[in-house]
């Protein structure tokens, strides 16, 4: 039950960066100047991508240096210090695309959805003229690709691009779609996130394309209760750090945070498996949220450009 339970709650969660490339492509499908298109994502996407990464790089690998000086016992696994790093190796911890941790870097797992934002920029006029000349053909063919070749490659590039089309369709074709999701009433939409997600534990094999379509209903719902929030002054504060969240939560914070929760809550039963999850989940919100209001108000320069200038 409680591993049903989790579930649920992740395939919840599973909507945040399908909702970021459903938004990017939105605004992305307005541009008409590519130039200046690729100088705001310059700014806005490889540059905090390669910041972290750096940071992170100087982390892992200077600080086992450090470690193994000290007390080589404490680090079991050393073959990931830099210097017996492979050509293959720096692409995968920096760029990711690997056939293991679902193609994400290695550094840092969750950059995947900067690399492939700015993959896309740069190939931002074939997607809008495919768009403009087959945009069914093209987004029913991404959505078969997006749930064939992901389980091959490991990879998130054609999900992601599914959302990132969808996304440049409705800003190129000027759709609203904060509309189309207020014709839902959230009954509907909340029987059909509950039909879909029991017809995933029923049927498996057909896992790709169910969690797709539930994620898109994920993304109404959400959209739909985003319009809600809009009225509180306190969530509207909170959003702002929202990126930043999601760029240093882990894995540090979320190693050091699980790693304290378990030395005092150990899982010795299924409830303390589910107030592990959510406890500690709350924690590493908690925590990455105050870091970035300290070093927003200490050095908003700094912050600025770990968020690409936002």
């Amino acid at each position: 039950m409680g591993g049903v339970l989790q579930n649920f709650i992740i395939q919840i969660c599973y909507c945040a960066v399908p909702i970021f490339f459903i938004f990017s492509g939105y605004f992305s499908g307005k541009k008409t100047n590519y130039f200046s298109f690729m100088r705001k994502k310059f700014i806005s996407v490889f540059l905090p991508y390669c910041i972290w990464m750096v940071l992170y790089f100087l982390y892992f690998n200077f600080g086992k240096l450090l470690i193994m000086k000290i007390s080589p016992t404490l680090i079991h696994n050393d073959s990931n210090i830099f210097f017996k790093w492979t050509i293959t190796d720096w692409i995968h911890n920096f760029l990711g695309f690997a056939p293991v941790q679902n193609g994400d870097p290695w550094l840092a797992g969750q950059f995947w959805f900067l690399r492939d934002l700015f993959c896309f920029s740069i190939l931002f006029p074939f997607f809008v003229l495919t768009i403009k000349k087959i945009p069914y053909l093209w987004l029913v063919s991404v959505f078969i690709f997006s749930s064939l070749f992901t389980p091959l490659c490991n990879a998130h590039l054609f999900t992601s691009l599914f959302y990132f089309s969808l996304g440049i369709f409705f800003g190129h074709y000027d759709i609203d779609f904060f509309e189309i999701v207020d014709d839902f009433p959230f009954f509907q939409l909340g029987l059909l996130f509950i039909g879909t997600f029991i017809l995933l534990i029923m049927l498996p094999n057909s896992l790709n394309y169910l969690s797709t379509i539930e994620i898109l209903i994920t993304v109404m719902i959400i959209l739909k209760m985003s319009k809600l929030s809009m009225n509180s002054v306190f969530l509207l504060y909170l959003s702002d750090y929202s990126l930043f969240l999601y760029l240093i939560h882990m894995p540090i914070i979320k190693i050091v945070v699980q790693k304290v929760w378990l030395h005092f809550f150990p899982m010795i039963n299924t409830f303390f498996v589910l107030f592990e999850f959510f406890g500690a989940a709350i924690c590493i919100i908690v925590v990455s949220t105050f870091i970035g209001i300290c070093l927003k108000k200490v050095f908003p320069r700094i912050y600025s450009c770990l968020i690409g200038m936002r």
